[in-house]
């Protein structure tokens, strides 16, 4: 049974780093509404992919996760971090409804 969850999230990464659509920047491009939150959760699928023993003899997994990690925190096209209060040319006003009360 573990095997089946297993098979599930190594074909789950391999879509990612192989047929999912990217920017030019090669950030995963899955949704248009929240595109850094799906990067970041396919990086640590990656991540738990070679946590289970996926073949990365050449070292594509980990790579593909860092490539995700490293675009959120400013190696990307604009060169700005899209993390708050870190890294070059932060965002300094971001929209989070339920912190600011929104309805």
């Amino acid at each position: 049974r573990q095997s089946k969850y297993r098979e599930a999230v190594l074909s789950r990464v391999n879509h990612y780093r192989t047929a999912q659509a990217k920017t030019n920047g090669g950030l995963l491009k899955i949704m248009q509404w929240g595109a850094l939150r799906h990067a970041a959760n396919a990086a640590f699928v990656a991540r738990m992919a070679n946590a289970l023993g996926a073949d990365n003899s050449a070292g594509d997994l980990l790579a593909f996760a860092k490539r995700q990690l490293d675009y959120i925190l400013g190696a990307n096209p604009p060169q700005r971090s899209y993390l708050v209060g870190f890294g070059r040319n932060p965002p300094v006003n971001p929209h989070h409804r339920s912190a600011h009360d929104s309805p």
